[in-house]
This record gives C-alpha cells, structure tokens and sequence, in this order.
C-alpha cells in the first residue's frame, strides 16, 4: 500500500504539473486570439490557418487542464475511498498511469499549435523581410524542441512488459479481504432490518 501511495503521489504531482504549464499556455493563446487584425487585412488563408491554430491550441491546453484536475480529484478519492480497499487503490493507480500518455499528448499538442501559430502572428503583423528573420530562429527552436524531446521520451522509455508497478502479485490473494469495520456495519444493519419486520412485529 505504501509503495501505491509513492505512485499515487507521482501520478498526480506530473498531472499537476502539466495543469500548471497549460495554464500558461491558455493564456498566451488566448491573448493571441483576442488580438486584432492589421489593415489592411492579410490574406485569408494565412488569417484562418492562424486562427485555426489558436483555437486548437487554446483547446488542447484546456482539455489537459479539465482532465488532469478530474484525475488529481477523483484518483486519490477512489484510492482512499473505495469499497474495495486495495483493490481500488490499485484501480486508481492504473487509472491515472494509463491517462498520462494521452494528456501529455494534448499538452504537446497545444503547445507546437501555439508556436506555429506565433510564427504565422509575424507573417501577419510585420513585414516580411522582419518575418523571416525572425521565423528562421524560431523554427529552429521548434525542430529542437520536438527533437528533444523525443530522444528525451525514448531514454527514459519502460516497455510495458518491463514495467515495476506497486502491484505485488505474491500478495494479490489479499486484495479480496473485505473491509471489516464496513462488513461489521452492513451484518448490523442487516440484522436490524430483519429485526424489525412487519410479520415478526405483530407476532410478538
């Protein structure tokens, strides 16, 4: 239980994490969203496509917010409120393990939307001999970002066959033992129940 806890507690520091970062990320898109546009107007292929990528990143990172704050809430509480006990710790763990990949999925996704979107802004606010000097460096940060942090996932990559989870299966048979101070408070209520029907009340 206590090598759960230590999961449990990884799980939602990196989904807390992820919130924090999102956030953010919401924002400055937001900011970009609400910003005008120059007269005389860009051409409008480049004003969707921006638009475009603005919206979807403002999505992403709002979707990695909702999901990680439902995550952070209702893991723990499943954990250590279950009926099951271990059973439901382990549930939770599982549960938060296989929604990391795809909420960090979304947490990148916004953010490469909200850097493309930033190079197409200079496209449409300046001139273009000042766009291109400027796109030149930016694109170079976004291939090392996304570089990066590709070698950086495959370093640190564990195989699922090669994963060391908390879950020791030596101990399984122990997950089915109910929870006693519940089980003692359902035989009560039980017995109250029987105690107190109709046909026993009148024969007495």
């Amino acid at each position: 239980v206590e090598i759960r806890q230590i999961e449990l507690d990884w799980y939602t520091s990196n989904y807390s994490n992820m919130s924090a970062q999102a956030s953010l990320l919401a924002g400055f898109s937001f900011s970009q969203l609400s910003m005008g546009m120059p007269q005389p107007a860009p051409p409008w292929i480049l004003e969707f496509v921006y638009m475009t990528l603005t919206a979807t990143a403002i999505g992403l990172e709002l979707a990695t917010i909702l999901c990680s704050t439902f995550l952070c809430v209702w893991g723990p509480g499943l954990a250590l409120k279950g009926p099951e006990g271990n059973r439901d710790i382990h549930k939770a763990v599982l549960a938060l393990k296989d929604y990391q990949p795809i909420i960090f999925s979304y947490f990148l996704g916004g953010w490469l939307c909200y850097f493309i979107a930033a190079v197409i802004q200079l496209w449409i606010y300046f001139t273009w001999h000042v766009a291109f000097i400027v796109t030149c460096p930016m694109l170079l940060f976004v291939v090392l970002v996304v570089y990066y942090s590709g070698w950086l996932t495959l370093q640190f990559y564990i195989p699922a066959d090669k994963e060391v989870m908390g879950n020791i299966d030596a101990l399984h048979v122990y997950d089915y033992i109910p929870d006693l101070d519940r089980t003692v408070a359902l035989e009560v209520e039980k017995l109250s129940a029987d105690a107190m029907k109709p046909s026993d009340i009148e024969g007495w």
